[in-house]
């Protein structure tokens, strides 16, 4: 429906123009919420376990630190 409305009230020969700033904010939106879950995620993963990025050799983690952090990145 947004994207009818926008393209709707273009003229012709400015559709193009419009279709790919349209896609433009779209995909800078998505990056940008990509880049606000993962710091999101990552500060609160690393406050409640105490880094960041260095797993124990064996792969094991923290799954309660896992799922609070993800409970926040869903809440948000």
């Amino acid at each position: 429906p947004n994207n009818a409305s926008i393209m709707g009230a273009v003229p012709k020969s400015r559709l193009g123009t419009a279709g790919g700033l349209n896609a433009l904010v779209r995909n800078v939106g998505m990056v940008t919420g990509i880049t606000l879950s993962v710091s999101l995620f990552s500060t609160r993963f690393q406050q409640l376990t105490g880094h960041l990025g260095t797993f124990p050799a064996h792969g094991h983690t923290n799954p309660e630190a896992l799922m609070d952090s993800l409970h926040l990145v869903f809440w948000v």
